[in-house]
């Protein structure tokens, strides 16, 4: 007698198409944690048009994706895909040819293919540390009128000009 395949409990309903997914570890690395709604849902998009075997060959332009998410904002397209980009999600295989209107061409980071393996890139992505002085900033943050009105440390050798400069006046 042949042994029967164990089969998961649950199971999409695929209708008979394909199905997209990304895997857990991608949704809980810090890399997708860090992305904005955006971002997130224009990944959304590049897992929906890889059909298993294009990585590396996924043609979308800007247009494509904003008629997806529904939107006309090619501004918030352009910065999604950048931060795609910057958190290593994707990666740009082909660029794109404004004259022979042709899309640049993606690959997804966390998908091995035949031809080349995932790379991953997206576990060593690590947010920015903001300099000393962005941080000093942060803390000490305060109105314009309240910044100008407050008093200000001088060096002793300006006072002592200042200083100097009043004895001069009351004498005069």
């Amino acid at each position: 007698m042949a042994k029967r395949k164990s089969q998961a409990d649950c199971r999409a309903d695929t209708r008979g198409g394909r199905w997209a997914g990304i895997p857990v570890c991608v949704i809980q690395s810090a890399a997708y944690r860090d992305l904005s709604l955006c971002a997130r849902a224009l990944l959304v998009e590049f897992v929906t048009a890889m059909n298993g075997w294009n990585n590396g060959q996924i043609a979308l332009s800007q247009r494509t994706l904003a008629k997806a998410l529904r939107t006309t904002n090619f501004r918030a397209i352009g910065r999604g895909i950048a931060e795609l980009m910057e958190h290593c999600l994707i990666d740009v295989t082909v660029e794109g040819q404004w004259k022979e209107r042709m899309a640049r061409e993606y690959r997804l980071t966390f998908v091995s293919t035949k031809t080349a393996n995932a790379t991953n890139d997206y576990r060593f992505w690590e947010p920015l540390r903001k300099s000393g002085a962005d941080a000093a900033s942060a803390k000490g943050a305060k109105s314009a009128g309240r910044a100008s009105a407050g008093k200000k440390k001088l060096d002793d050798a300006a006072s002592a000009r200042i200083a100097a400069h009043r004895r001069k006046s009351a004498k005069s």
